[in-house]
């Protein structure tokens, strides 16, 4: 983005859900681009507003991301396999799972009905890694 923008560029990875109601205690991961003297306002804030800011390289966040995503996947594809190749009865799971499970089952079934046409580059690597 630098290449071809020259006015403020700041890359900013919110560590946390849509559903979350404020930025108190999460973790926010940025890479310094463009003109940092510009964006400085929005730390600030969000400092006020209890956020956990993170500054790290583009490189060491494409990196990080990988492993964490990785770890999170592979789990989260290791148990929607296993449920799928043991044929088990959801229903009755359901009935008998607590609230952290129903969560985890929520998880498997958003992996595996996205589509892999819309991935990113951390995707695709994660991927890679996964199928070596």
């Amino acid at each position: 983005m630098l290449a071809v923008h020259g006015g403020p560029v700041l890359g900013l990875h919110l560590m946390f859900g849509p559903d979350v109601g404020s930025v108190a205690k999460q973790v926010l991961v940025y890479c310094d681009g463009g003109q940092p003297e510009t964006y400085q306002w929005l730390f600030e804030q969000l400092q006020v507003w209890g956020a956990r800011l993170h500054r790290i390289s583009t490189l060491e966040h494409d990196q990080n991301m990988v492993f964490i995503q990785a770890l999170r996947y592979f789990t989260t594809f290791a148990y929607g396999l296993h449920l799928a190749e043991e044929n088990v009865q959801l229903e009755q799971l359901l009935a008998l799972y607590s609230p952290i499970y129903r969560l985890e089952l929520a998880m498997i079934s958003r992996l595996f009905v996205q589509d892999p046409r819309n991935s990113t580059p951390t995707s695709s690597c994660l991927r890679k890694r996964i199928s070596r």
